[in-house]
């Protein structure tokens, strides 16, 4: 059984020295935000609507502006009128009033060509409430796309931090399994000397044999971790990453009570809302515009002919026109219109008292998360530190037989739980750290040094 835990886990050992055959690409976390920023297909989304935003409000200043347009049209083939008129009318020669001739009537011209401009001088403020609304749109739309940035900054330092800690538990499994085969040597080593007995023995090859999954489950763990941070990067290079960063305690002083006040001033979810009701507020204008008059003035100019080049024969006109124009009655349409905007401000209005009892929890939770993670960091630094001291001790006691092999083995496993529990606790602490930070409204990609 020991001959195959050996083998296993040799073969294992093989494959990160198939990969460092391969050039390592060295990649930080502010690295790996600025790559996913720029591959992100969610992201490149929020930027063509902040572009679509962009040219709605330009649109909406156009409405401003003078509507011209022009026509021309070319009579092809046509069927003229046909009346009989007296002929006395044609040859005063002719005495009997009875006969008739036939006369073509065509009272149109074969070319024409019209210009037209329209200029509206009074809309109920419409106009001016719809650039209002197109500005506070696109401001919603740099918003969203903040947002989404940060989501992403907080998606990719949560997988970066991932693999590290994948990576640590790797490293944790692989020396538990090296201390457990040093055991192992040692106890064969008393048992030849006649010093141990059979037991003992094969409570070592047991020991070294569950250790050997683990092992095969932490790079496991490595290899998936790398695939979900390559996917949210995007990160096109096939070679392997080499993470530059590392898991640190910082301690951080926060105040709750600071924190929610930071959170209920900077939260830009908050000023989502307020622009959307704002535009809530823009939109109940314009539905009461409806009951005002719209006055524009316009002018138009016609010139035709029957021959082209002959422009001296032309003939042309022109108008100008001052139209107002009001609705009487449509059905109640107007006041339909009304009250759905007062219940779009109502709405608004009770989505911002929810989103900021959100708020609050959300940015309570990270505290309590950070509280928690920082106590469990702090202890099981000092937990590691003995449980590393305790398992030192025991090599040497069991090497002079002062301790059994189950003794033994039981110290080391302490002291892998203890690493194991220090780094979850690590991680954990970093990740509440970041978590905090989004939620009090802060930008991560400038909290996190990414260097666009």
């Amino acid at each position: 059984m020991v001959r195959f835990v050996r083998v296993s886990v040799a073969v294992i050992a093989v494959i990160p020295l198939l990969l460092q055959g391969q050039e390592a690409f060295p990649v930080s976390l502010s690295e790996s935000i600025r790559i996913a920023l720029a591959n992100n297909p969610s992201i490149q989304i929020s930027r063509s609507r902040v572009e679509d935003a962009s040219l709605s409000r330009r649109e909406a200043w156009g409405a401003f502006m003078p509507r011209i347009d022009t026509r021309s049209s070319t009579i092809m083939d046509e069927k003229v009128r046909i009346i009989e008129m007296p002929a006395i009318f044609f040859d005063p020669t002719i005495t009997d009033p009875t006969q008739t001739v036939p006369v073509k009537l065509d009272f149109t011209y074969d070319y024409q060509a019209d210009f037209s401009i329209t200029q509206p001088i009074f809309t109920g403020g419409k106009l001016t409430r719809g650039v209002q609304i197109a500005k506070s749109n696109l401001k919603v739309a740099e918003i969203d796309e903040l947002l989404a940035r940060n989501d992403l900054a907080l998606q990719v330092a949560q997988a970066y931090m991932g693999m590290l800690v994948a990576q640590e538990f790797l490293r944790v499994a692989t020396e538990a399994y090296e201390i457990a085969e040093g055991f192992h040597q040692i106890t064969q080593q008393l048992f030849d000397e006649g010093l141990t007995s059979k037991l003992d023995l094969l409570q070592s090859e047991v020991q070294l044999a569950n250790l050997s999954p683990r092992v095969t489950h932490a790079k496991n763990a490595v290899i998936l971790a790398e695939a979900g941070l390559r996917t949210i990067i995007g990160i096109p290079d096939p070679r392997p990453l080499q993470l530059t960063d590392e898991l640190q305690y910082q301690p951080h002083e926060y105040s709750l009570e600071e924190l929610l006040s930071e959170a209920l001033g900077n939260r830009h979810e908050l000023y989502q809302l307020d622009l959307r009701g704002q535009m809530g507020r823009y939109a109940l204008s314009m539905a009461r515009s409806d009951y005002l008059p719209m006055v524009a003035l316009s002018g138009s100019y016609s010139t035709f002919g029957n021959e082209l080049g002959d422009y001296d024969q032309w003939e042309d006109s022109y108008t100008v026109t001052m139209g107002i124009s009001f609705n009487l009655f449509n059905g109640g349409r107007r006041r339909i219109g009304v009250q759905k905007a007062r219940i779009a401000i109502r709405q608004t209005e009770l989505g911002r008292r929810s989103l900021k009892d959100g708020i609050k929890l959300e940015v309570e939770g990270a505290y309590r998360t950070l509280v928690e993670s920082e106590s469990t960091v702090l202890s099981s630094e000092k937990t590691v530190a003995q449980a590393e001291e305790a398992a030192r001790l025991a090599q040497l006691r069991y090497r002079e037989g002062m301790i059994t092999s189950l003794q033994a083995n039981q110290i080391q496993a302490n002291l892998t739980n203890a690493r194991a529990n220090y780094t979850q606790a690590l991680f954990s602490y970093t990740l509440a750290n970041i978590r905090i930070k989004k939620a009090v409204g802060r930008n991560l990609i400038e909290e996190l040094g990414v260097v666009q």
